[in-house]
């Protein structure tokens, strides 16, 4: 049975952050679950609770703050996972600078709403300089802030400020791993991204250019390409194995992470 892949949404994220990803994989949704973790305030609580309600062998795929849980997931059940994706997110512990940031956007949020301060202030550090005049990307991600609220808000800075430092836990990872970045992101830049990456013994490090943070919704084509290829590589995904019968132009298109997000 093909493991489950499990997609595991960042700060202020619904499962709408996944549905680009979702409608253009096809040969994915039968395996692909959306995990919610929104009643834990560490890393470590929520992935014991998401491998407790998930049977079966699992890839998690975490996106920034989900990535904190996909790494304790990694770190509390090698034996579960076939792999693991880490998408726009890095390894190292909380600082008390990224503690103190953090609080003042959750007092602002407080104090105006989570969509206002991600419109107003969070935007600007969401996506890639090419993107901050897309209305309908930002009012996307406004909208899921709204949804969750607050009090979610306030578990998953309580996350972040918990998470333990991964990159010993990603150097005894022994199976296939995939980190995905956006070239243009600001909250989790380039070296992030090495620094992860060097740790890993079967990594594979996918850098989309003009992309910034919020890679499932600027460039599902390209993470979906990126999924794709990695997964017919390494993972035991037989119903995407190459079969004989050429590629269409639009199959071509995203294993090469080519196309319009």
């Amino acid at each position: 049975m093909a493991p489950t892949l499990l997609l595991i949404g960042g700060t202020a994220c619904d499962e709408a952050l996944w549905a680009p990803l979702r409608k253009l994989a096809p040969p994915l949704a039968q395996c692909v679950r959306v995990a919610d973790y929104g009643a834990h305030e560490s890393a470590r609580a929520a992935a014991t609770d998401l491998l407790a309600r998930h049977r079966g062998r699992l890839v998690p795929v975490g996106f920034s703050l989900g990535g904190f849980v996909a790494q304790e997931m990694a770190a509390q059940a090698p034996e579960r996972l076939a792999g693991i994706v880490l998408v726009a997110t890095n390894a190292r512990a909380d600082t008390a600078a990224g503690a103190q940031a953090r609080q003042r956007i959750v007092d602002l949020a407080d104090a105006l709403g989570p969509g206002a301060v991600v419109r107003q202030h969070l935007w600007p550090a969401y996506v890639a300089p090419g993107r901050l005049s897309d209305s309908a990307l930002q009012d996307a991600i406004v909208a899921m802030a709204d949804r969750l609220g607050i009090a979610a808000l306030r578990r998953h800075a309580a996350i972040a400020a918990t998470r333990a430092d991964g990159l010993a836990r990603l150097s005894a990872w022994h199976g296939p791993a995939l980190v995905i970045s956006g070239a243009r992101d600001a909250l989790n830049p380039a070296d992030r991204q090495r620094e992860m990456h060097g740790r890993l013994r079967q990594g594979r490090w996918v850098n989309l250019p003009e992309v910034g943070h919020f890679v499932p919704l600027e460039a599902p084509r390209a993470l979906h390409g990126a999924l794709r290829q990695w997964l017919r590589d390494g993972v035991a995904f037989e119903n995407l194995r190459p079969s004989a019968r050429n590629p269409t132009s639009q199959e071509r298109a995203l294993d090469d992470g080519q196309g319009k997000p």
